[in-house]
């Protein structure tokens, strides 16, 4: 019989026998190893659980402080907004009884942020501007046309002439007061607002608005569908220069004449001016200002002599009763009639006007 050589685990069983000592150490140092590892990682998941219960914990909290400064602030704005629709309800009374020195102090530091547009809001502040324009206050004026902008936007979607008729004041204060930086944002925040019009009315007034100060190319190519659709208007309506229509459709030739003279179109400028004087039914500030940009078209065609006679007829309307100043206000309940707005714009672009056409003396 052949003798078996030993196997592996025989070997190792002499081995270990032969040097337990030495086996049982490195168990013992292997068993420590293991016993230590597993602690630490065991140290490692609570430390990380712990930081992320940290980082929860103060995600909380910040959590918790922003929704109390939310409700602190909310509150705030609704305890202002209660003091602000407060006040606004005493000038609305005090106006009612002609107190009008005593409900500008109530509504002065008023910001229309801190109520909410209301009809209400916008009598106050209409009232107060139109009052502070009969005073020369023109700066408290453009201050309380401003708010009366925003008071009136209590339907935005609104885009007919009832929600247009009010903005045809402001250009004209501010470009007095002299913010053309102003009137530049409000012009620009206008048609933009009324960009996709139908309604002729409100397109010519929106016209008529940003047309007060010269257009750069992109504020030109906005106000184009505007003025298209109230060019379309005289051919749908087609009114005769007796109709009663007629007064309307003088104000929006005149204002396409406008549109035409700052675009750089001057013969287009002259034909819709002399449109809008072509009607019977007219106001003296409608064909004074009508004058006074043929007088510009004009001067831009090179017809000097016919440019000083459109200006002189532009003041031939006015006559003595229109200051060349405005410091003192405007005698609106006296020798003017029109609205009150429309001169001062005939102040502006006579004053444009009459720096233009003046180059041509000599």
């Amino acid at each position: 019989m052949v003798a078996r050589q030993p196997s592996q685990l025989y070997q190792f069983q002499k081995l270990v026998s032969r040097n337990w000592v030495v086996f049982t150490a490195i168990a013992a140092v292997t068993f420590a190893l293991l016993i230590g590892l597993g602690v630490s990682t065991w140290l490692f998941i609570e430390e990380r659980d712990a930081r992320r219960r940290a980082v929860a914990a103060e995600q909380q909290q910040i959590r918790l402080r922003e929704e109390a400064n939310r409700a602190r602030n909310n509150e705030a704005s609704l305890r202002h907004e209660a003091e602000a629709q407060a006040k606004i309800t005493q000038a609305a009374i005090l106006l009612s009884r002609n107190k009008f020195t005593e409900a500008e102090g109530l509504v002065n530091k008023i910001d229309l942020p801190a109520t909410q547009p209301s009809l209400e809001a916008a009598g106050v502040f209409r009232r107060l501007a139109d009052w502070n324009v009969t005073q020369g206050h023109w700066k408290a004026a453009a201050d309380h046309l401003l708010k009366l902008v925003q008071a009136n936007q209590i339907d935005k979607t609104d885009m007919t002439d009832e929600a247009t008729r009010e903005l045809l004041k402001v250009g004209p204060v501010l470009v007095l007061i002299g913010d053309t930086a102003g009137c530049q944002h409000f012009i620009e925040a206008t048609v933009a607002r009324f960009a996709g019009t139908q309604n002729p009315v409100a397109a010519e007034q929106v016209i008529k608005a940003g047309t007060i100060l010269p257009m750069n190319q992109s504020l030109i190519q906005s106000l184009e569908p505007m003025a298209k659709v109230a060019e379309k208007s005289f051919a749908d309506d087609a009114p005769s220069q007796y109709s009663k229509s007629s007064y309307y459709f003088a104000w929006r030739a005149f204002a396409l004449s406008l549109f035409e003279y700052r675009r750089g179109n001057y013969p287009g400028a002259v034909r819709w001016g002399e449109k809008s004087l072509a009607y019977s039914d007219n106001r003296p500030t409608c064909i004074a200002l009508s004058h006074t940009v043929l007088a510009m078209a004009c001067y831009k065609l090179n017809q000097p002599d016919r440019a000083r006679a459109e200006l002189a007829g532009a003041r031939g309307m006015i006559g003595p009763k229109f200051p060349n100043e405005l410091d003192n206000g405007l005698p609106i309940s006296s020798d003017l009639s029109g609205i009150w707005h429309d001169w001062v714009e005939l102040h502006i672009l006579l004053r444009e006007a009459t720096a233009l056409v003046a180059e041509s003396k000599g």
